[in-house]
Formats: structure tokens, C-alpha cells, sequence
């Protein structure tokens, strides 16, 4: 989020995101590891055929869409992504990762499930608390040009506990 002392530095700003200025990271925890360790998804987005809360890839249909990643650390079974859109539309991160057959941790919405303790340990299912029980993504940073003093400005936001907590048991329990 971006916080503005008045209307002329919003617009600014604004400009910026709208030009496609700002670089903005994410990171995610993803289902199983990409065959590359870094690529491009270049695939358009548009509204679900059936479902009109989704988006999906609509090769003829679509708006742009393009996504960079890069896999940060690899499990067995599952991987933590950089992520760096080039575009930004609506679900698109959610979107591209599912259609490369990678969705995000607990994102139920495009394919992803959630993660149990007793099942990434390979033990038998038991009553409990999954380890994140929400999306597995985390918007990481944020760079743009400063609209008055025009330097580049970088923030960037810890991994939420709920994330670092997967990514513990899954170094404890699925190291390559």
C-alpha cells in the first residue's frame, strides 16, 4: 500500500502503476517445483467461461498477461517462488501459477490444498489445524521513483508468520 500527502503525488504515483513503472515481488508457496528454476508465463486473462468469481486463461479473449518467477528454494513436493508481474491483472499470479499446474498453498480457488502437518511428516491423516490456512502468497516488495525527489524507493515486508512456519516444516520434513 501507498500512502500519499496529496492529490498531485497520488497522481503521480498512480501514473507510475499505470505505466507499468512500479516493480512489485511477490513470493509463494507453490504445489510441487516447476521444470524450470526460472521462466516466463505469457498467457491472456479474462472473466471464467462458467464461473464469473474466476479468471482464467482466454487465449483468444484475454487481456495480456505476463509473469516472471523464479524458484527461490525447492521441496519435495512443493516449492517457494519469486514472483514478478510484468502485468497487472485481476487474479493473475493465482491464475498463471495454476495454469502451469503450480497453484498456491490453500488457494482452493485455482487448485491449491491445504497443508497439513501429519501429511508432510508421511504420517497417517489426523484431526488438526492445516499449517496456513489461507493463500500462500505474500506481496514481498515494492520499487518506484520517488514523485519529488526522483529517487528510487524500495520497501519490502517480512514473510508473514503463517508462511514461515510452512516453510519451516517443510525444511523439516521435505528437504531435498
Amino acid at each position: 500500500m501507498v500512502v500519499t500527502k496529496n492529490d498531485s503525488v497520488q497522481w503521480k504515483i498512480a501514473t507510475q502503476f499505470e505505466k507499468r513503472q512500479v516493480n512489485k515481488t511477490y513470493l509463494a508457496i507453490v504445489h510441487g517445483t516447476p521444470e524450470l528454476t526460472a521462466d516466463r508465463i505469457n498467457a491472456p486473462l479474462g472473466v471464467h467461461p462458467r464461473v464469473r468469481e474466476k479468471y482464467a486463461v482466454r487465449p483468444e479473449s484475454g487481456k495480456e498477461a505476463v509473469t516472471f518467477y523464479e524458484v527461490i528454494e525447492a521441496f519435495r513436493g512443493y516449492s517457494l517462488l519469486k514472483l514478478t508481474p510484468k502485468t497487472g491483472r485481476t487474479h493473475q499470479l493465482r491464475v498463471h501459477l495454476s495454469y502451469i499446474k503450480h497453484p498456491i498453498v490453500a488457494d482452493d480457488m485455482y487448485g491449491g490444498k491445504l497443508v497439513y502437518e501429519w501429511q508432510l511428516a508421511g504420517n497417517e491423516p489426523a484431526v488438526a489445524e492445516p499449517v496456513i490456512s489461507r493463500v500462500a502468497l505474500h506481496a514481498f516488495s515494492l520499487e518506484f521513483m520517488h514523485p519529488v525527489k526522483k529517487q528510487m524507493m524500495k520497501f519490502e515486508a517480512p514473510l508473514p508468520q503463517d508462511m514461515q512456519n510452512l516453510l519451516t516444516e517443510l525444511r523439516k520434513y521435505r528437504k531435498i
